[in-house]
């Protein structure tokens, strides 16, 4: 099921082109196009010079597959890109990738490329608590706390912020993010199995 999601996912979008971490989502993302498609895959990272750089990963999962591996390095006086973010995001929220997502924006344009293949959500949708934590309990939660973590709120941390940021960020420079586990056979199967 998750292939086929994949698979119609890709056909919708027209081009094989993926985020990619060392992480089981874009892995498979990945495995099913260089398995099922004759596509020129070209897969994206973002890495950081502080923190956590999954580049070294990917260049070796990138080269196991023979894949086209496009990188960019986020380096600590980089602000000078603040503005355009606060611009693309008109201010409307904040969340810790969005600097990530940023770059992985403006390295998909520069490449001419207008659609892409992202994993988000796959852990997310396969916690119960992203199936069962409902919205009077998140609502009556809301008014006793100001940060809400993945972990206890998944449902409404992914759909509300993550994706939101993901979609304003890369809608602004014109590119189409597809999210294979976010179709309704995914999750209602991760709903099955939480």
């Amino acid at each position: 099921m998750l292939r086929e999601s994949i698979l119609r996912v890709y056909s919708e979008a027209g081009e094989a082109n993926i985020t990619l971490s060392s992480g089981f989502d874009s892995n498979y993302i990945l495995y099913t196009l260089a398995n099922y498609t004759n596509s020129s895959i070209n897969a994206f990272c973002i890495g950081g010079e502080k923190g956590i750089n999954e580049i070294p990963e990917v260049t070796k999962i990138a080269k196991f597959y023979g894949i086209n591996l496009l990188v960019d390095t986020v380096m600590s006086q980089d602000l000078e890109y603040f503005p355009d973010i606060v611009w693309r995001l008109e201010g409307s929220l904040f969340e810790c990738g969005v600097i990530l997502q940023y770059y992985l924006g403006r390295l998909l344009f520069q490449k001419g490329n207008t659609s892409i293949l992202c994993g988000e959500s796959a852990d997310e949708i396969m916690t119960f608590k992203y199936h069962s934590v409902n919205y009077n309990q998140f609502c009556n939660d809301k008014q006793k706390s100001v940060y809400f973590s993945y972990s206890d709120y998944p449902f409404y941390v992914t759909n509300s912020i993550v994706l939101k940021k993901n979609s304003l960020l890369l809608h602004s420079f014109g590119i189409h993010p597809r999210y294979p586990y976010k179709m309704s056979e995914i999750v209602e199967m991760s709903k099955k199995i939480s």
